[in-house]
């Protein structure tokens, strides 16, 4: 709304109101060794003009009538934007940027350590292997009913030691992110190996 009353057009100065992320802003971020590229979201202006003689214009504000509204569901690892249209019903896709550095260890050497690399890299050259996650369902594990793709801990683990832990599939582990898998077909056939090792 303009604060003043005039015959003239205006641009409107309002945000836009739309659902979903309007523009998704790439930044640098310069750390000792190297440069990290974080993700953030702005709201864009409000592209309609108010006519003469009005206070506002008609309908809610947006910064392109019909105008490509990005997710905003972001991957909980590297904190990038979905960058599929808002609403979408398919399973999450992005780009992937740099991990944010996780840690399991226990007091029995036991230890898995996440590297500041990149979701779509992390497993690359690993083969078969398991993810570590906190355990979903403390009963299925205590009792041994676990799905194939799981497998309890039972050493305690960093952080949260006291918080149950399992050893989960590639593939479940993706799953649980609600995000595309964004290895290849033929890397997830190597990957998914690692169930069938456990019932050899």
């Amino acid at each position: 709304m303009v604060d003043h009353f005039c015959g003239n057009e205006h641009l409107c100065q309002e945000f836009c109101e739309d659902d979903g992320v309007c523009k998704v802003v790439i930044e640098p971020k310069q750390q000792i060794t190297r440069t990290k590229y974080i993700q953030s979201n702005e709201k864009l202006k409000c592209s309609k003009k108010i006519p003469p003689n009005e206070f506002e214009h008609i309908g809610k504000h947006t910064h392109k009538e019909d105008g490509f509204h990005y997710c905003n569901v972001k991957c909980k690892y590297c904190e990038y934007y979905c960058t599929l249209p808002y609403g979408h019903t398919q399973i999450h896709e992005t780009r992937h940027g740099n991990m944010k550095p996780n840690e399991f260890t226990s007091d029995d050497n036991f230890e898995f350590t996440g590297q500041e690399v990149l979701c779509n890299l992390k497993c690359k050259g690993l083969g078969r292997h398991p993810h570590v996650d906190y355990c979903q369902n403390e009963e299925n594990c205590r009792l041994g009913n676990q799905r194939i793709d799981i497998q309890h801990i039972d050493e305690r683990a960093h952080p949260h030691p006291d918080r149950p832990k399992d050893l989960i599939s590639h593939k479940l582990y993706w799953e649980r992110t609600g995000f595309k898998d964004p290895y290849s077909v033929q890397e997830q056939k190597e990957f998914a190996k690692w169930n069938h090792e456990r019932m050899d």
